[in-house]
């Protein structure tokens, strides 16, 4: 594998001597030395060590370089070159990043929208972990959208680049909903059955806590593609509102993994998946590594949604219900669901006598038709581990 120097300047591909100068020039850098400008002369220490696989061999043109966002997109699009974004870059109008143009964001550059649309069909390389976008508001999650990557521009969308920090202070609520209406505009794409299909542009986190708020009766995030995490144990998003934290209706073939809900004994819900919000149904999304914790209610709420299967998940510690699977406000049976070695223990809170309607303990079932509980641990919950309902239409097992 070949790698290469490029100056941020001018756009041009160091030589080897001037390659080996600047290596030299960041290591001591690294070890404290003061003499990295003289060193480097004319070229920018920002040169940036990349692989030379996806980055265009033609060389860089820099955002600091033009007064303009589109005019930095033209000059490097003209000139067959990567763009850089490395400032504050301002939209003067509507703009799309062709195809043969990378796009390469490096701390602190950020594309601010200033109200435009901006279309990304060029490849984001570099791997950005920081804000680069601003301004943006997502569109409608489908086919209206102020910003849009096409396919395979990018493998998955982070939170960070809306402004997200798993800092547990930075309120994250803003960002996450931009970035899955973000990636349901980039995969929008629907059946003649009217089901939403999501087949990538995952919305991926770090290490971290990222707080959300959420008000009373609504939820934190709207989610509209599959997200995941690192683990359940590292990588949180925890809901300091007073409303439920995470609500999903993005359709077919949704994956959920590696991360964990928080909650607060004043918060609704953690996880609801919904098909109340206009979509026909979910169908085939799975669920893995997944902890939804401390909620004020539940823990999981599957409403409606056919074929879903959840992996090793735990819904544990809530006020409420581990797991409530229901057809209530849904637009069908919750049918054919999976809970495969989970986990609903120590729910229902504090209450030593509670009735069938006060939804609390384990797990409840209504409305549902073949639901499999396999493995896992459904017991030590304050009330009760079990309640199903009448109104099921096939048999609820447990093995």
């Amino acid at each position: 594998m070949t790698y290469s120097f490029q100056d941020l300047t001018n756009g041009n591909v160091y030589t080897d001597t001037q390659a080996d100068q600047t290596e030299v020039n960041i290591r001591d850098h690294v070890h404290g030395a003061n003499g990295v400008a003289e060193l480097t002369g004319n070229h920018t220490l920002a040169g940036v060590w990349t692989f030379q696989s996806g980055i265009s061999a033609n060389g860089w043109v820099a955002a600091s370089s033009y007064a303009s966002f589109n005019l930095a997109r033209a000059a490097a699009t003209s000139a067959n070159k990567t763009l850089i974004v490395d400032v504050t870059s301002t939209m003067t109008a509507n703009d799309t990043v062709p195809s043969t143009t990378p796009i390469f964001p490096i701390y602190p550059g950020v594309i601010v929208s200033n109200g435009y649309t901006l279309t990304i069909n060029g490849p984001v390389v570099g791997n950005p972990m920081h804000q680069w976008l601003s301004g943006f508001a997502g569109g409608d999650g489908a086919a209206n959208f102020d910003l849009k990557f096409g396919v395979g521009t990018i493998n998955s969308i982070r939170p960070e680049w809306f402004g997200a920090k798993g800092n547990n202070s930075t309120d994250c609520t803003s960002a996450f909903n931009i970035a899955f209406l973000v990636a349901g505009c980039s995969n929008y794409a629907v059946s003649d059955a009217g089901y939403f299909y999501d087949y990538g542009f995952e919305i991926v986190m770090v290490n971290g806590i990222y707080r959300v708020t959420a008000t009373s009766g609504n939820f934190a995030i709207t989610a509209k593609t599959g997200m995941s995490g690192v683990s359940p144990k590292h990588t949180h998003i925890y809901n300091v509102g007073t409303g439920s934290a995470l609500k999903t209706f993005s359709g077919y073939f949704s994956v959920y993994r590696n991360f964990a809900v928080i909650g607060t004994s004043s918060s609704e819900d953690g996880i609801v998946l919904d098909t109340s919000g206009g979509t026909a149904g979910i169908k085939y999304a799975n669920m893995s590594g997944v902890e939804s914790k401390y909620h004020g209610r539940h823990g999981l709420v599957h409403r409606s949604s056919w074929a879903t299967n959840y992996y090793d998940c735990e819904f544990s510690e809530n006020k409420g219900l581990g797991i409530y699977v229901t057809a209530e406000g849904g637009q069908g049976s919750a049918n054919g669901v999976t809970f495969l070695n989970c986990n609903a223990s120590h729910n229902g809170g504090a209450s030593a006598s509670v009735t069938f309607n006060d939804d609390k303990g384990g797990v409840k079932i209504e409305g549902a038709a073949v639901v499999n509980f396999i493995g896992g641990i459904y017991e030590y919950n304050n009330a009760w581990d079990f309640i199903i309902a009448k109104s099921n239409s096939y048999p609820t097992r447990v093995l």
